[in-house]
């Protein structure tokens, strides 16, 4: 099978207070003797040196290039990033050379540019430059157009990559390297998430794929159709144990905590286990709320890192289970709760849990006790997935878009994403032993 995958120009050149744009080249418009130091810079394409940003499959390249009859030696320097070629010459037999940086996301490179001359001094062009690398900082997998894109979000949304999968996405999940995709066409893949570049796919045969939970360990854990859980190498994509013992129905959610992990079903049971080498060794059970609240299909489930957990159900209820299974506290937001996510550990001192539910609503939930607040985010469609790191919150929605939230519930941006952002993820650093 063939990802096709596209991604844009992903290197910006700050000048003049302004970001240009790929079509643009940046370069001198005036030269100086070797005492002079005043050179100034515009963005004119007629100008003796340019630097381009290139768009192909790199995020990492500038383009050197000449506008004149001169041979131009040049030199390119840099305290942040690895730069190479460091030195090269543009002239008749080279009109153009592509410069890759490495290392960093942002930094500054100084370039000089000297047109040698026999008769008089050499003149000298000098070039200091700002440059920033885009990098996905949130995911979202679709469903009817069967995508999977990497999204900056360093100054609005932009897409950094595209990737055609075929299939209808069910699930997506995201580690330190590399980001992990179901679909409806029964496929698993990993992504390397800065690239979108296939870093593997499942070869054998899988069960239908309802979630996905990635630790920091290389491990990638699969909840399926079939009532089964399964581990995934997530190096290289081998299974290292599938096993059907914890539930009598499907799995629908799965989330990693610091030490166990929690999988939702269909049923609306919320699972708690342990997991060794050969398989799934310790499990205990929750259906139902202190007051006798049966739980109902519970697709939604998120844990932190001290193994806090909290679950979302078909009949709007929302509530916080400690790692025993114990109930802290419980709420309703009167409608099917389509997705759930939490943006730290309340043992920090601070944490908030969002709900998103089918009726366009974000529910802020604090950790410690439940209180709530609630933003309507899309007034006519449903919300499908949410994702939070310590900063920012992102939404998918029923109507095409991708929408970011702040801390006050207020929305950023929004982001067209077409063909329903049925999951979503963001980069998100935890202290060990989880990401």
């Amino acid at each position: 099978m063939n990802d096709r995958t596209t991604r844009r120009a992903a290197v910006g050149l700050m000048g003049a207070g302004a970001a240009l744009v790929v079509t643009e080249t940046l370069g001198v418009t005036q030269l100086s003797a070797p005492r002079s130091t005043d050179v100034a810079v515009a963005d004119d394409p007629d100008a003796l040196l340019g630097i381009e940003n290139l768009d192909d499959d790199s995020s990492d390249e500038l383009r050197f290039v000449r506008n004149g009859d001169d041979s131009i030696d040049v030199a390119v320097e840099s305290s942040d990033f690895d730069v190479d070629p460091e030195r090269f010459t543009l002239d008749d037999d080279n009109e153009a050379e592509t410069v890759t940086l490495d290392g960093n996301d942002s930094g500054e490179i100084d370039a000089t540019g000297e047109i040698p001359n026999a008769d008089a001094p050499a003149k000298t062009i000098e070039l200091t430059r700002t440059v920033s690398v885009l990098t996905a900082d949130v995911y979202a997998g679709t469903d009817t157009e069967s995508e999977a894109r990497g999204i900056s979000d360093s100054d609005g949304a932009e897409d950094v990559w595209r990737v055609d999968l075929a299939y209808a996405v069910t699930d997506v999940a995201v580690d330190p390297e590399r980001l992990y995709v179901s679909d409806d066409g029964v496929n698993l893949r990993a992504l390397d998430r800065t690239s979108g570049d296939r870093a593997w796919i499942f070869d054998d045969e899988l069960p239908p794929i309802n979630a996905l939970a990635a630790d920091s360990d290389d491990g990638l854990y699969l909840g399926n159709d079939d009532d089964s859980v399964w581990r995934i190498d997530a190096s290289d994509g081998t299974t290292e144990w599938a096993d059907d013992s914890l539930s009598d129905s499907p799995i629908t959610g799965l989330s990693v905590g610091g030490s166990k992990t929690y999988a939702s079903t269909e049923g609306g049971e919320l699972y708690r286990f342990e997991d060794g080498d050969d398989g799934i060794e310790t499990s205990a059970s929750v259906s139902q709320l202190d007051d006798g609240t049966a739980l109902v299909r519970t697709d939604a489930v998120a844990a932190d890192e001290n193994d806090e957990v909290y679950v979302g159900d078909h009949d709007g209820n929302v509530a916080r289970f400690d790692g025993d299974l114990e109930q802290v506290w419980s709420a309703t937001v009167g409608t099917i709760v389509t997705g759930i996510a939490v943006d730290g550990a309340v043992a920090d001192g601070s944490a908030n849990v969002y709900a998103v539910d089918d009726a366009g609503e974000l529910h802020e939930f604090d950790a410690v006790d439940g209180t709530v607040e609630t933003a309507e985010i899309a007034e006519t469609t449903a919300l499908l997935s949410v994702t939070a790191t310590d900063d920012a919150v992102y939404v998918g929605g029923d109507g095409d878009e991708l929408h970011k939230v702040d801390d006050d519930l207020a929305t950023e941006w929004t982001f067209s994403v077409a063909g329903r952002p049925e999951a979503v993820a963001a980069n998100r650093e935890y202290a060990a032993p989880f990401f």
